[in-house]
């Protein structure tokens, strides 16, 4: 699935549609949960593994192709348990999309089909990789990204935040009435970044 108007600048991390510069889901979320006090080193570490696995994890998911450094390989084997418990079935991976109702855009790590007790339920997933996660921040992303696959025409009904350590994993399920709430807030804050932005600008 691919919009042609929507593309993305990997080195500046911006994205733009038909040409426009628009907003994304993780500036938007910026300010909250910042890891205080964390060296800048370790958050450069923290950030190469997370692409590191990210990586890993798509080439595993599209052709079950096991390459990874061997200091993150643990990392993958974790999100394999936890598939094969699952079942979880990825149906896409590292998608980019834009909301024209909106205005924003975004990257979902992954999109797949999972076994709950209610069912099997699409959702869209994220994976984090660091010492702790933030579970408000992850519900307003996965918010934001819900409403982004709805737009695209992909129904999803929750969502998954897969916390993975090098020794285990934890799969996290959100709900369609808290995303609905989550995504109640995410709109308040894209809209305060949009005025911050138009007053920032002005001359």
């Amino acid at each position: 699935m691919t919009d042609e108007l929507l593309t993305f600048d990997e080195k500046e991390h911006i994205y733009r549609y038909d040409g426009k510069t628009v907003i994304s889901v993780t500036q938007v979320l910026a300010d909250i949960g910042t890891y205080t006090g964390v060296s800048k080193s370790t958050l450069e570490q923290a950030a190469e593994r997370g692409t590191a696995i990210h990586q890993a994890i798509e080439l595993y998911s599209k052709f079950e192709i096991i390459e990874i450094e061997e200091e993150y390989r643990s990392y993958l084997e974790q999100y394999i348990k936890f598939a094969k418990s699952f079942r979880f079935k990825p149906i896409y991976n590292e998608l980019k999309l834009y909301s024209k109702t909106h205005n924003y855009a975004g990257t979902v790590d992954a999109v797949g089909e999972m076994i709950l007790p209610t069912g099997i339920a699409v959702l869209p997933v994220d994976f984090k990789t660091t010492s702790k996660y933030y579970y408000g921040k992850t519900g307003l992303q996965l918010a934001a990204y819900r409403q982004l696959l709805r737009e695209n025409g992909i129904n999803c009904n929750g969502a998954l935040l897969l916390w993975l350590q090098g020794n285990n994993y934890k799969p996290l399920i959100y709900t369609d009435e808290q995303l609905d709430e989550y995504f109640q807030h995410f709109k308040t804050l894209l809209e305060a970044k949009k005025i911050i932005k138009f007053y920032s600008e002005e001359k």
